[in-house]
């Protein structure tokens, strides 16, 4: 799949208001996008969308999670301000100032309560309590008009592409749900039994992940996901640092997870077959779904393949798309890898 078709993915998923819980909509897109190439499509009780290619071989889950951060209307005073919270993991003081969007398609401004004083706190002394979303009404019915008490928003900017790199909201993980949506269309033919797996609520705690892994029981999982890159202006000279556009990352291990040291050799060696370089990273930080997956059942052997991310669940985060273009070349071969080689 080119540069600009994943592109074209991107900017689809990134359409929809899906914070965690409320991902249904752009479920369905994926689900109408992967029905051609699946034996079965189907959603289980808590959302998550589980795409199923049969095979007589070991049982392989491959996920990627498709809900975002975000906001969610908490209360609108009788000025029509909306006090908000976060869903998920966003630098409180960095809010005000940007724009949101709510389900409705209204676009709300983030400002900071005066009595508040924002600017004056040290970052970890933020509050979302101290902040509201401005749609500039002046009472509340007409605020309710546009975002109720309960609605989702989202940051309003858009993908943006030059040369390679893509600068976008929500990379995290939407861009892995692209990769994974490419690697179902353009998967090997074998016979490794494949269960692709677009989860929900990863944001808040890896909720989806564990639900669909103890209704797949894999074998083996690999997690699709971002990684926050170290090529950053203030950031030293270091060899083992992550960068923007070197190539997909397999990590060693982080916060969470100590990834199976078989499965992640053998993707490296399979990636250097087909000329990828992949980088490697054993920082013990950041986690995601595979602790979730890895702990299911009677345990699974994960792998993490990630992208490098400058500005993490920020408004504007910074990929390569040649990273993920070489990641779909990865993870397309899951069904045909022979996993016996995994010691």
């Amino acid at each position: 799949m080119t540069i600009n078709e994943l592109f074209a993915l991107q900017q689809e998923l990134v359409s929809y208001t899906g914070p965690s819980g409320c991902e249904q909509e752009r479920a369905a897109f994926i689900a109408d996008y992967v029905r051609p190439y699946a034996d079965e499509v189907f959603t289980d009780a808590l959302g998550n969308l589980i795409v199923h290619k049969k095979g007589s071989g070991a049982r392989v889950m491959a996920d990627a999670h498709m809900d975002t951060t975000g906001f969610i209307a908490d209360y609108i005073d009788e000025r029509g301000y909306v006090k908000i919270f976060v869903a998920g993991g966003i630098e409180t003081y960095t809010l005000p100032g940007e724009r949101i969007r709510f389900k409705s398609g209204a676009i709300g401004v983030i400002a900071a309560e005066a009595k508040a004083g924002i600017q004056n706190k040290k970052p970890e002394e933020a509050d979302i309590y101290d902040l509201y979303a401005d749609l500039g009404v002046k009472d509340r019915a007409s605020a309710e008009s546009l975002a109720a008490p309960g609605d989702p928003a989202v940051f309003a900017t858009e993908p943006y592409l030059q040369g390679s790199k893509m600068i976008t909201p929500y990379s995290d993980d939407l861009l892995g749900c692209v990769i994974l949506m490419a690697a179902i269309n353009e998967a090997a033919a074998g016979d490794n039994d494949m269960y692709y797996v677009f989860a929900v609520q990863e944001e808040v705690g890896c909720r989806g992940a564990v639900v669909a892994a103890e209704r797949v029981r894999p074998e083996y999982s690999l997690t699709l996901e971002m990684v926050a890159a170290d090529d950053y202006l203030s950031a030293e000279e270091d060899p083992s640092r992550i960068r923007v556009g070197a190539g997909p990352v397999l990590r060693g291990r982080d916060r969470q997870t100590i990834y199976d040291a078989g499965f992640t050799k053998l993707l490296y060696e399979k990636a250097a077959e087909n000329g990828i370089h992949c980088q490697l990273r054993y920082r013990n930080a950041g986690s995601n779904n595979a602790q979730a997956i890895q702990k299911a059942g009677t345990g699974a052997k994960v792998a993490c393949l990630s992208i490098a991310n400058r500005y993490m669940h920020s408004p504007a985060e910074i990929v390569s798309l040649k990273d993920a273009a070489e990641a779909v070349s990865i993870v397309r071969l899951l069904p045909v890898l022979e996993l016996e080689r995994c010691i």
